[in-house]
């Protein structure tokens, strides 16, 4: 998932209203968070707006909206969420529920890929579960955090700052090479080709690593989440 495919927004839909004087209507919150810019991603966020107006929602006077951007922070998107709702929120897409969670939960504990997508900056590797493990082209993967999730085709995702760099091989190890570094600052964000797999990791920007290095990455079996391969379905 690039960030290019987060435009769009996430609606957050509260589950409480906000407090007003009881007089005056009530409104339910829409949240949008994205990892862009407000300028960078003006045009999606036109047609987000527009949408709702399709739908029938006009802000201001069917619902109120929320804006958060993290501007190329995808570490911060966490405590962004944290700051359109207190509570757990549905996600919507086309008309239909796809999760009623916390903002954590939706970004540590997606139900599907397309709710993982949606948060943005999330690795993918494709995959089969038997039990506890899960083989790909990438590695044999032991795996926790599965749901009850039947055995068979899966998808694993694990967000980039949860990848670690080693300088050993170790359990739920990957070996690939650097193929792009982007500065952002606090961190620098690297693009991993491993088995024809691309992943992203976070490193520090004290120590960087060069395009074209070879490198291992560790996958900590805590921190991969488990969902259903869409595509099998």
């Amino acid at each position: 998932m690039t960030r290019r495919s987060l435009l769009a927004g996430l609606a957050l839909v509260a589950a409480s209203t906000p407090s007003a004087p009881a007089q005056q209507r009530l409104l339910p919150i829409v949240g949008f968070l994205s990892s862009g810019s407000p300028r960078a991603f003006g045009k999606f966020l036109k047609a987000f707006q527009q949408g709702l107006r399709d739908q029938g929602f006009i802000e201001g006077r069917d619902v109120t909206m929320s804006y958060r951007w993290s501007e190329g922070h995808f570490d911060e998107l966490d405590t962004l969420a944290r700051e359109l709702v207190a509570d757990r929120v549905a996600l919507i897409f086309e008309g239909q529920l796809q999760q009623y969670d916390t903002p954590r939960g939706f970004y540590t504990r997606p139900k599907s890929a397309r709710v993982a997508r949606f948060f943005g900056g999330v690795n993918f590797i494709a995959g089969r579960k038997d039990g506890t493990r899960v083989t790909s082209t990438v590695g044999d993967f032991a795996v926790t955090r599965t749901e009850d999730l039947a055995d068979g085709p899966v998808l694993m995702t694990i967000r980039p700052e949860a990848v670690r760099f080693t300088g050993q091989a170790t359990g739920n190890t990957v070996r690939g090479v650097i193929r792009s570094t982007i500065y952002m600052g606090t961190h620098v964000r690297y693009l991993i080709e491993a088995a024809g797999c691309d992943l992203q990791a976070l490193g520090d920007p004290g120590t960087p690593y060069e395009e074209g290095r070879e490198v291992s990455l560790v996958l900590p079996a805590d921190q991969i989440w488990v969902v259903p391969d869409e595509r099998h379905g």
